[in-house]
């Protein structure tokens, strides 16, 4: 999804900044597959949580928020961050808009994805534990 979302968010951000077009050449098609491990990153963390807890999933998706939210936040995301903010500096064109622009596209979706789209979707649809799904059947 994150991957989908980049390319949108990349032709956005073409016309928004007609000056400045990212095309697809072979630094942008790495940097998409480069989307797909850091998109990984942004959500494992909490869906391993999830599955380790107990309870309905609401219950679940609140522990994994609880445990791992701030680990996202502080562990991923703000390191990221600080490394490509220092690529917006940069007096190459190549690494301001095809690393700067793109990898800032990939955090905030990462985050947004991370720490908004996952949970909602685990508390709707998110798989329950055999544990889980034996207590609850008892109710």
């Amino acid at each position: 999804m994150i991957t989908f979302d980049m390319i949108g968010l990349v032709w956005v951000t073409n016309e928004m900044f007609s000056g400045f077009v990212i095309e697809v050449n072979a630094i942008s098609v790495v940097n998409l597959i480069t989307s797909v491990g850091l998109a990984v990153e942004f959500c494992v963390h909490i869906s391993i949580a999830y599955m380790h807890a107990r309870g309905t999933r609401q219950q679940k998706t609140e522990k994994a928020l609880v445990t791992m939210g701030s680990n996202v936040v502080v562990g991923i995301a703000c390191t990221k961050l600080l490394g490509v903010i220092v690529l917006g500096f940069a007096s190459s064109e190549l690494f301001r808009l095809y690393y700067f622009r793109m990898y800032m596209c990939i955090i905030v979706l990462g985050v947004f994805v991370g720490l908004m789209f996952l949970p909602v979707m685990l508390s709707l649809i998110g798989p329950l534990n055999e544990i889980d799904l034996a207590l609850f059947s008892k109710v």
